[in-house]
């Protein structure tokens, strides 16, 4: 239910990335225990918290790249486009809103009346747009 199944070719080099991602935080893993004794590691820098910190940015990286696929694969879920031809027109109602309106010659005043006659005109004027 994708409007543009075409795009789903993406799915490869994100797949990819992600592979080189994991390995990439591995390697990272595994040099820093090469460099340095873990355990000492451990007391002078958090470098648990670092590397949980690390692996997040990457899963957020990742997840950001899978949902920009899906949105490029234009998801239709629940609907289908259906074309419908109607006859009606569009019309464009200006409506004076100045100080003039407040005026009392009509009841209660100008605004208010106009107000009315504008909703029974919209009502009256099913099928077109307003």
């Amino acid at each position: 239910m994708f409007a543009q199944p075409f795009q789903s070719f993406w799915l490869i080099p994100l797949m990819l990335i992600m592979f080189l991602m994991a390995r990439a935080l591995r390697a990272q893993k595994r040099e820093l225990g090469q460099l340095v004794e873990l355990g000492l590691l451990r007391r002078l820098f958090p470098v648990d918290r670092w590397l949980a910190y690390n692996a997040r940015s990457k899963i957020f990286n990742f997840l950001g790249f899978l949902f920009l696929l899906i949105a490029l694969l234009g998801p239709r879920i629940g609907k289908k486009l259906q074309e419908i031809k109607s006859n009606g027109a569009n019309v464009y109602i200006l409506f004076d809103c100045s100080d003039s309106m407040l005026s009392e010659d009509f009841k209660p005043n100008r605004l208010e009346k106009s107000k009315r006659l504008l909703t029974g005109l919209v009502e009256g004027l099913v099928g077109n747009r307003v």
